[in-house]
């Protein structure tokens, strides 16, 4: 939930990263997009009456650094 999307840019931002809209569902008050993210499918709902992104459009994702956890092999 904490996940922003922000329109593709070739300025790339630090904490910022490409991934592309698979598919988009629009829920009235939110909207569901389906990410393709280094070759993972990822859903981001994002609240808004009115969809930003179309789909097969690239975008950027930003993970706020306190929201995330590393986990390394050992």
């Amino acid at each position: 939930e904490n996940v922003k999307m922000h329109a593709a840019s070739s300025d790339t931002q630090p904490g910022r990263h490409e991934a592309r809209v698979l598919q988009r569902q629009y829920l009235g008050t939110q909207t569901l997009y389906t990410l393709s993210f280094f070759g993972q499918n990822m859903d981001i709902v994002e609240l808004g009456t009115v969809p930003r992104f179309a789909e097969g459009e690239n975008v950027q994702i930003e993970f706020p650094l306190e929201c995330l956890t590393v986990f390394t092999k050992q």
